[in-house]
């Protein structure tokens, strides 16, 4: 089957050219959107699945984002993907899996994903037990890492927490509690399951045995504990392994092949830094409006690299031609969440969505790539009316946050804290809620609808049975014949009276006759930077246009109801073309917009893009 074009994907590609979080793409609302999401349906099976995983990143935290880089002029990668869905999340209490436990940890949610089987909360890809206190089987709770190392594809674990941490673990171990991170600690809490006693050992040194090709994180200190009755660590056991070890950005960055054997990259000794200040909310009566601090994580750990510097260093690496499957997680928007830290929570979501950026890139060059993004379970935060006041205010912590555009927002945290709150923000709870699902690529499709999340597993593991698409039926068409009948001559005055005709069928033929081909929906779109200095429009500012068809596009620069310049463009299907527009801006313009009139075949389509003026 020949893959269809992807219009939207596209759009999408352009908008997310040169790796910025905010970008100004967008459709004009009154375009319909079919055609372009039909042309990105692909149901063949994937070459590559790239998992991303929000760590606690409901559609309040994405929100929340989207409103800080700005809610009006500004895009995250995330939200130029074109099929979306939603998954339930629940854990369960019982072997049976018939007592459901609606609030699951990142365990219970991250074995859902790499299982496709419900567990207990705080359990790792192992079957539930009555009792939580005894581990259950691992028999029937492959992962879909797992799988992928058997259909001979690389594989790849990225994360800012510890590679021991609940997410990551759960694609690349089985043990019964999610805490058994090293071997100390699995002597301690998980006793049966130690390699001493003939388990598989603790998450660690299971990692290690798995022989992944990439691994990338925190917690040093799991792989500094010792093995059982032994002086070594888990550090030199990955060294007997073949792994190779990096400690900081410069040396991931000298890797360029898996020829020397894995990569085992821990750069911290627990998680990562956060990349915004973590001030926590406060009671009403207290709150201050605060701005974060976009430079906190790399002034304070300069040598750590970024998780989109990870996860492009990890798809380098795994690229290969029997394709690879990566899963990466952004793990402190479910830290930040807890200790009631908005900035924070706003800042780790910013760096998981320039991964996604980085994933979404790649799959645009490789469309045999599927890239799924989504959370394990959603979190606390929420987004409501900004006030201080100690009556009508919401209970719980509170926090207002200036975005970028200078827009207060208040987020509120009520998950924990009890009726007399303490003076320190508790440790949040996670919620119930469903979390969001999106994908793009082959068989990107599935993730559309309402799921469980164990319902995507096949997905992700390279087992779901391609689709057929509906073909047309054949006709049959009869073609007819019209035969003169015999003549007839009548003697004394010769008159010739023709004979009645006759009609006579002809053979038949089978004819295909395919349904009418549906021309591509018109739909054009505008990538421009989201912010400008004046000089910068001065000398040209650069644009991306789009289009699901050929077309003249009229593109103008306006200033509220002012036309500052405008030009006629040339644009061809699914390509980029770039260009330029110039103007100069009197000093009291502070925003200009993008206009685009895409003109075809008696059709029309329009878009838009704004962009702040800076001084």
């Amino acid at each position: 089957m020949n893959r269809p074009t992807r219009a939207l994907a596209l759009a999408a590609a352009v908008a997310l050219a040169g790796g910025a979080t905010a970008t100004a793409l967008t459709f004009d609302g009154r375009e319909d959107r079919s055609a372009a999401v039909a042309s990105a349906i692909d149901p063949s099976t994937p070459k590559n699945v790239i998992l991303l995983i929000g760590d606690g990143m409901g559609e309040s935290e994405i929100t929340a984002a989207r409103n800080y880089i700005g809610a009006t002029t500004a895009r995250l990668h995330m939200d130029t993907i074109p099929f979306r869905g939603v998954a339930t999340t629940y854990a369960v209490n019982d072997a049976a899996a018939t007592r459901p436990n609606f609030v699951t940890d990142s365990a219970g949610g991250g074995s859902q994903w790499a299982t496709g089987k419900k567990t207990l909360a705080s359990r790792i890809s192992q079957a539930p037990t009555d009792d939580p206190a005894v581990a259950g089987t691992n028999v029937g709770y492959d992962t879909a890492l797992e799988i992928a190392k058997r259909l001979g594809k690389r594989t790849g674990n990225v994360t800012t927490s510890e590679v021991t941490d609940a997410t990551p673990a759960a694609m690349s171990a089985h043990i019964s509690e999610r805490d058994c991170k090293g071997p100390e600690s699995t002597r301690t809490l998980c006793p049966t399951e130690t390699k001493a006693a003939g388990g598989l050992g603790s998450i660690a040194e299971q990692q290690i045995d798995l022989r992944m090709d990439v691994l990338l994180g925190g917690g040093g200190k799991d792989f500094r504990q010792t093995l059982d009755n032994s002086t070594r660590t888990v550090f030199d056991y990955a060294a007997e392994r073949g792994f190779r070890r990096v400690a900081n950005k410069d040396e991931l960055a000298a890797i360029t092949s898996l020829a020397g054997g894995p990569v085992l990259g821990v750069f911290d000794d627990g998680i990562f830094e956060q990349q915004y200040n973590d001030d926590r909310a406060k009671r009403l009566g207290e709150i201050q409006t605060i701005r974060c601090d976009e430079t906190h994580g790399r002034t304070l750990e300069p040598h750590m690299p970024q998780l989109s510097e990870m996860t492009q260093k990890a798809i380098d690496l795994l690229e290969s031609p029997n394709g690879f499957f990566l899963q990466v997680e952004g793990a402190s928007i479910d830290k930040q969440a807890h200790t009631a830290a908005g900035c924070g929570q706003i800042g780790e979501l910013i760096a998981f969505d320039e991964a996604i950026g980085v994933a979404l890139r790649y799959q645009q060059a490789h469309p045999d790539t599927l890239v799924v993004v989504a959370a394990d379970h959603a979190h606390a935060g929420l987004i409501v009316s900004p006030t201080n006041d100690t009556t009508s205010g919401p209970p719980g912590y509170s926090q207002i946050i200036e975005t970028r555009d200078g827009t207060p927002m208040m987020l509120t945290y009520g998950t924990a804290g009890g009726v007399v709150l303490p003076e320190k923000a508790k440790t949040q709870q996670h919620t119930g809620s469903a979390i969001p699902v999106m994908a793009v690529g082959p068989q990107a499709a599935n993730v559309s609808g309402a799921h469980d999340l164990t319902d995507l597993f096949p997905l992700v593991s390279f087992q779901r049975t391609p689709s057929k698409l509906e073909q047309p039926d054949t006709v049959t068409v009869t073609q007819t014949t019209t035969v003169p009948g015999p003549t007839v001559t009548v003697t004394g005055p010769t008159t010739t009276v023709p004979g009645a005709t006759t009609t006579v069928p002809g053979p038949e033929r089978i004819v295909e006759r395919p349904g009418q081909a549906l021309a591509p929906k018109l739909v054009t779109g505008v990538a421009a930077p989201p912010r400008a200095r004046a000089a910068e429009l001065r000398a040209g500012l650069p644009l991306t246009l789009v289009a699901t068809r050929d077309g003249q596009a009229r593109v103008e620069l306006t200033a509220g109801n002012r036309t500052l310049t405008r030009k006629t463009v040339t644009v061809r299907a699914d390509r980029a073309t770039t260009t330029r527009l110039a103007a100069r801006p009197g000093d009291d313009v502070r925003r200009v917009r993008v206009r685009v009139t895409l003109s075809a075949d008696q059709q029309r389509a329009q878009a838009s893009a704004s962009v702040l003026i800076e001084r």
